[in-house]
């Protein structure tokens, strides 16, 4: 399954404050399993990729300049654009929410791009508050006071519905639904193979608070089984269920 990306920007001259939001921001959405994309500089986008790493996280530089000279040595990958402040288009076109930390003239046009799409959440932790020309402010930007509150804002808003599904191999079924059920600390008891194997859909649930429910059907006689899991499926847990797919 695709990672859900969540792009980063910020100012290069940032301050101290910032600088540490920034980083926390980043060591949050890699702890969530989301792919972190950011300018790859200096500032807040060397922070959240610093951030990121320090977690393990995937951190992708969406990078101005005509070579990987002078991108922030934290990066898993970047992306040379020779582009300058245009490559700020392809780093909103390709996230599913962007969160601001801080503000400068480029995030700015950042944020004016995310808003532009239509679809993308927007959120932004300190530096820009954008009012129409009556003063009022301008709809569709989620303001928040902490990088726990932007990052779950952002996680939760890319997703559109409280179901996580994917395809998994028959031989990894089980695998799949006892880690499930450690990582989450709910009890597993074994599904009935037979009724799977012979093509019947079931409903399995997993006991526990808040209750969840995987839902497992196969085609008669194929090797995969299509897995949804069902209930109050937070962010974090939700983007952590799409890394154990994405292992399997």
């Amino acid at each position: 399954m695709t990672s859900v990306q969540i792009a980063v920007c910020g100012p290069a001259e940032c301050t101290v404050r910032e600088t540490e939001q920034a980083r926390r921001v980043g060591e949050l959405l890699a702890e969530a399993g989301a792919v972190v994309l950011c300018g790859g500089g200096a500032g807040v986008m060397a922070a959240v990729a610093a951030g990121a790493r320090s977690r393990d996280g995937l951190i992708v530089g969406v990078w101005s300049g005509d070579s990987r000279a002078g991108a922030s040595p934290d990066l898993s990958a970047t992306v040379v654009t020779g582009m300058g402040q245009a490559r700020n288009a392809i780093l909103v076109r390709s996230a599913d929410a962007l969160i601001s930390v801080g503000g400068s003239w480029g995030t700015l046009s950042e944020i004016a791009l995310g808003m532009r799409r239509g679809d993308l959440p927007v959120v932004a932790l300190g530096g820009w508050r954008i009012h129409a020309a009556d003063g009022t402010p301008v709809p569709g930007i989620h303001y928040a006071d902490t990088p726990e509150s932007a990052v779950e804002h952002a996680l939760g808003r890319s997703r559109r519905d409280d179901v996580v599904a994917d395809w998994v191999s028959e031989e990894n079924l089980v695998r799949f639904l006892e880690e499930l059920s450690r990582l989450i600390g709910y009890d597993y008891d074994h599904l009935d193979e037979a009724a799977l194997a012979a093509g019947t859909p079931l409903r399995h649930p997993l006991m526990g608070t808040p209750p969840l429910e995987v839902e497992l059907s196969r085609e008669p006689g194929g090797s995969v089984v299509d897995i949804r899991v069902h209930g109050a499926i937070d962010p974090i847990l939700a983007a952590r269920i799409e890394t154990m797919f994405a292992l399997l």
